[in-house]
């Protein structure tokens, strides 16, 4: 799977995520008020950015092996 490169960064409507080059490449939508949108605009664009360079199947064993130590 191929995935858009990191860093993400949000447009200046605060709900515009754009790849690295400055290039749209969603939108973030919901029927919320435009604060909240904006918020998860902005969570998504930091979730991708702090997860960067992490394997995604490693990341998920972990996740994993620590929800059967609870």
């Amino acid at each position: 799977m191929s995935y858009t490169k990191e860093p993400w960064t949000l447009g200046a409507d605060h709900k515009t995520l754009l790849e690295a080059q400055g290039k749209s490449i969603a939108d973030v939508l919901g029927n919320v008020p435009a604060n909240q949108v904006a918020a998860n605009a902005a969570r998504i664009v930091e979730c991708i950015n702090g997860c960067a360079g992490l394997n995604p199947s490693a990341y998920r064993a972990g996740v994993n092996t620590l929800y059967s130590m609870v």
